[in-house]
């Protein structure tokens, strides 16, 4: 027998289609108001939605969503503001309101909406998560850690809990309870590829260069396209010395979401040794930092047997210093207009094309040289030498992700500089406090802006009989000037400078002096003075 509708439930589903139609016609309006910045129209539209809606948390929440979801934030967080106003769905819009924040690195107000949602609900495991990653981001991370010891309380076999407390114990230097929290996130989810990654940069940071090999390896088992992993297994390889695997995943660094420098897409392409050079035109170009452009531009010298034409892309302060290498016509700042070229190589990939081991670096003893004129000019500046003269280099570029760890405050060593020697800085720009010590002490003499580009710089660093200083392009500099140097390394070095050892294979004349497990600066810089001497 047929089912028979009656005329009043008809009507009740057109009125419910109708209200359906309406709501949507009433979020279009809202999304184009908010869209056009008329904030009262748009809040109008929503509190409509509230009064009319048989389910306008849900509307509400889902509008906020696709807004979160399609980069909108401020849309975003506009609804999220609406519905706690309008008192729906508290808990949830505090909650999506604060990651909205946090993505935008807004921690403060995370903080408070998170803040606000435990006020609604002590044990939502998901806000105490994301308030501890707000306060690690803030670099609270004692608060950090006892939000994880919350949400680790409310589910116990969470991964991720374990993984962010991890994180927090690591950035705070408590490196072997990050080892363990990472191991029971692994425990856990064997498949944690992140956390296989992060213990392996912890077991690096102990010298545990096999274990961290080995997580690194299963990291990309794991997951084969994660580049993150075999950007730090080449790193791995190269802080032991181990140059072969080291270079050619070295190439993976082009596919890791946190490597500086962008991928040039350049039509031509990439050489890395295997095409025949000769009679071609190849364009080198720099990336990372102006050091690794100084440590790695040592390669040009190299195609000079192979009878081709080589052109030099770099940053201006480092174009006058690259005439030492190519005539001036084959150089190009960073950004101009480029000559035509049949092949391209970034400098750091060179050593790859050229199946670098550590016995085949090649110019370690110089292969850069100062302008003779210049040199003469700061000879007379200097006026005549009384004591041997050293170069001090304290600071390197701020913006460095690992700043933190290779520069010193010049305070922790301005008590051992001995009146010996003459001490000069080769700072370009000092602090405030900076300028005040080093004007009221009269220990150290500062040239500033007069230091000028990397040129000037060699022309300065030439009439000296040492450089004193920290992982900084200067090092760089002076040691491809064939100039002794001194330089101070962190616990845990750029890789380049690998784990051990008071030599390098890239610059002859270099002497590496290494922090201890304590690291402490003073006393490297200490056993750097001994040497001088």
């Amino acid at each position: 027998m047929e089912n028979i509708t009656s005329k009043t439930e008809l009507g009740h589903e057109c009125s419910q289609r109708a209200l359906q139609l309406n709501t949507i016609k009433i979020i279009e309006n809202a999304q184009l108001c908010l869209q056009d910045g008329d904030l009262i129209s748009a809040r109008l539209s929503l509190r409509k939605i509230a009064a009319y809606s048989s389910s306008p948390t849900d509307v509400l929440l889902k509008f906020a969503r696709d807004a979160q979801s399609a980069g909108r934030f401020e849309i975003a967080i506009f609804i999220f503001s609406e519905m706690i106003v309008l008192d729906l769905a508290k808990l949830a819009a505090f909650r999506q309101r604060g990651r909205v924040f946090l993505m935008q690195k807004l921690y403060k107000r995370a903080i408070s909406d998170f803040n606000s949602a435990l006020d609604i609900e002590p044990n939502n495991f998901e806000v105490l998560t994301s308030r501890g990653i707000a306060n690690c981001n803030q670099q609270k991370f004692n608060n950090a850690i006892e939000d994880f010891n919350h949400a680790i309380r409310v589910k116990p076999n969470s991964a991720h809990a374990y993984y962010n407390r991890a994180l927090a114990y690591y950035k705070s230097d408590r490196t072997e309870h990050a080892i363990a929290d990472f191991s029971h996130a692994i425990d856990i989810d064997p498949k944690h590829y992140r956390a296989l990654n992060n213990r392996a940069m912890a077991y690096r940071d102990l010298h545990k260069f096999d274990k961290a090999i080995t997580d690194l390896a299963r990291s990309v088992t794991v997951k084969p396209d994660f580049a993150d992993g075999f950007w730090n297994k080449a790193l791995t390889h190269l802080m032991i010395g181990d140059y072969k695997n080291a270079w050619l995943l070295y190439e993976y660094r082009w596919a890791s979401a946190h490597f500086p420098s962008p991928r040039r897409n350049f039509a031509k392409p990439l050489w890395l040794g295997q095409h025949s050079l000769k009679g071609k035109n190849i364009l080198l170009h720099s990336e990372q930092g102006l050091g690794d452009t100084i440590q790695f531009c040592r390669y040009i010298k190299k195609f000079e047997n192979i009878k081709c034409n080589v052109f030099l892309e770099v940053e201006k302060p480092l174009l006058r210093i690259m005439q030492s290498l190519l005539p001036k016509e084959r150089l190009f700042e960073k950004g101009s207009t480029l000559p035509c070229f049949d092949f391209h190589c970034p400098l750091m990939s060179l050593p790859l094309a050229f199946s670098t081991t550590i016995e085949t670096v090649p110019f370690p003893s110089a292969y850069l040289k100062a302008n003779p004129e210049r040199v003469i000019v700061w000879k007379q500046k200097l006026g005549k030498k009384t004591r041997p003269r050293i170069g001090l280099a304290w600071q390197g570029n701020k913006a460095h992700p690992k700043d933190k760890t290779r520069s010193l405050s010049i305070k922790e060593i301005f008590t051992d500089l001995s009146s010996d020697f003459e001490w000069y800085s080769l700072q370009r720009d000092l602090t405030l406090d900076e300028e005040r010590l080093i004007t009221n002490s009269k220990t150290i003499i500062h040239f500033g802006k007069e230091i000028g580009d990397f040129a000037e710089t060699a022309a300065f660093c030439s009439v000296l009989d040492a450089v004193i200083c920290v992982d900084t392009a200067i090092g760089h500099l002076a040691g491809a000037l064939g100039l002794p140097v001194h330089l101070l390394l962190p616990h845990t070095p750029d890789a380049r400078w690998q784990a051990q050892g008071d030599r390098t294979p890239w610059y002859a004349n270099t002497k590496l002096h290494r922090q201890g497990p304590e690291k402490c600066w003073r006393g490297t810089f200490q056993s750097a003075l001994l040497h001088v001497r």
